[in-house]
């Protein structure tokens, strides 16, 4: 078999060998092999198709705006006029390959309005600053008007996690450059797709569709109502939002419409020159009116709905130190417990932590936790490439901020105990005369000594410090909220001692 001289540079261009012929149909074949596979390593095919489709095919509510005016923070549907369906995208699928975290997205033919059919307007300067707390706003913003830039994110009920507390990560409405190895895989146009970063290839603007020539252009800044027929512009490359209803594409629920980026525009061009003389026509003005294909809508409900309330969190810094201090503050001796944990892991002592040998000892404990969230908490405290954690920083950052009149309480708790322990007060003193029903039950009486011990991290008969004591005690204490538990507590965990 003979190839062209341009075949022949292509393929030295990119890759040792070329493909030929159906070669764009070979790859889906074998990515559609290994989507089987998995599914079928994961379970049955029924019965995750049954999981898809009660998270995908959930009623979603639109928002509702009296003057019928399009706002940021509002949720909408975008129906395509050519096909009179909405655009919708499937978390459950990602596009082109496993593990590339772009997720397809295609026209659905129905009247419904499900999750996947419905889409955030967010302002790219309010995400700047609120990240993905954006969609925990319900109240709608300013007006978005033609040229204006906007950010499309997924609903947030598709962001639910069944494996952790947290909201998974925002998917935006993304779009890039077509090259041999990103188009759409029906028309080979440029491909769309959403994923979780929101840079330059997830903005968009909107254009009148119907309008053409000078009209068209000084449209700009007049604001959007729900029923306007517009172009949804990518900022990056200029592709307009695009779909046709000969293009198919076989998705886990049926065959669907590939949605891809392409200006189709009325053919033709004609010359005004009298015009540009007298100067009421410019050829830079002649902008031509989409065809139906490059058509679209924003819809919203036509009355109010109560919104659903989110049970989940969005993973902040903030909230996952959060959910990880509550989860190990169960009891009173188990968030200490954690801390002399990972004091431990600090085995050159030099006040330093291997960042992989902190993620197992949380992954062991079992929490409702991914481990992109410990990564999101601890690259608040160093950045991602340094291996080690400074243990004062992390410390700092587990720990509740140091209440003034329980330091106090601690301070007088601790001269009371050097006056009974005859001047010097060290862990094996204070085990000795603990209060005997604070020990657990399911625990025999020397593994409670000695966990008691280690919650020290001292040995046992050396010395404790005023300052020791009263960090240890703030670590014992963090699980009680009420001050009168607290009390009660110091009051009966040393009997011997009058407090």
């Amino acid at each position: 078999m003979q190839f062209t001289p341009q075949q022949l540079i292509g393929a030295a261009r990119y890759q040792p060998c070329t493909r030929i012929g159906n070669w764009n149909e070979e790859l889906m074949l074998e990515e559609a092999l290994r989507k089987a596979n998995k599914q079928s390593q994961s379970g049955s095919a029924l019965s995750a198709f049954r999981q898809k489709q009660q998270v995908l095919d959930r009623e979603a509510r639109r928002s509702f705006d009296v003057d019928g005016y399009i706002r940021y923070n509002q949720v909408v549907s975008i129906r395509h006029i050519e096909s009179e369906g909405a655009l919708a995208c499937n978390i459950f699928e990602e596009s082109p390959s496993f593990g590339s975290n772009e997720f397809l997205v295609t026209i659905l033919q129905t009247l419904a309005i499900p999750v996947r059919a419905v889409f955030r307007i967010i302002s790219p300067t309010e995400y700047v600053t609120k990240r993905d707390s954006v969609i925990l706003e319900n109240a709608a913003s300013k007006a978005l008007r033609y040229g204006d830039e906007f950010y499309l994110g997924c609903s947030e009920a598709l962001l639910e996690d069944e494996q952790s507390a947290f909201l998974r990560p925002l998917l935006f409405l993304k779009s890039g450059l077509k090259t041999e190895r990103s188009m759409s895989p029906v028309t080979y146009n440029q491909r769309i797709w959403t994923s979780q970063n929101a840079d330059s290839s997830a903005l968009w603007h909107c254009e009148p569709a119907d309008l053409a020539g000078a009209p068209k252009m000084l449209a700009k800044g007049l604001d959007i109502r729900t029923g306007d027929c517009i172009t949804i512009r990518h900022k990056m490359t200029g592709g307009a939002l695009h779909a046709q209803s000969s293009a198919k594409v076989p998705t886990d629920f049926g065959v669907e419409i590939e949605v891809c980026a392409l200006n189709a525009k009325r053919a033709g061009k004609h010359h005004l020159l009298a015009g540009e003389e007298l100067g009421t026509h410019a050829p830079d003005i002649e902008g031509r009116a989409q065809l139906a294909v490059n058509r679209w809508i924003f819809a919203l409900d036509d009355c109010e709905h109560e919104q659903r309330p989110i049970e989940y969190f969005v993973a902040t810094p903030d909230s996952v130190v959060l959910l990880l201090r509550g989860c190990v503050s169960q009891s009173v001796f188990a968030f200490r417990s954690f801390i002399v944990q990972c004091i431990r892991l600090d085995t050159r002592q030099e006040d330093l932590i291997n960042r992989g040998h902190f993620c197992s000892l949380v992954q062991k404990l079992r929490l409702p936790l991914r481990a992109e969230h410990i990564d999101l908490w601890l690259d608040s405290i160093v950045s991602r490439s340094s291996e080690r954690i400074p243990m004062d920083k992390l410390l700092a950052s587990l720990r509740l901020p140091r209440h003034p009149g329980r330091s106090a309480r601690f301070a007088v708790l601790f001269n009371q105990l050097v006056d009974a322990a005859g001047g010097t007060l060290t862990p094996r003193w204070l085990s000795d005369h603990k209060d005997q029903r604070l020990q657990c039950n399911e625990m025999s009486p020397t593994d409670a000594m000695q966990g008691y011990l280690d919650l020290w991290g001292v040995s046992p008969s050396k010395a404790i410090s005023e300052q020791q004591f009263i960090q240890v005690m703030e670590d014992i204490t963090t699980a009680i909220k009420n001050e009168q538990e607290l009390e009660s507590f110091l009051q009966s965990s040393w009997r011997q001692v009058d407090s």
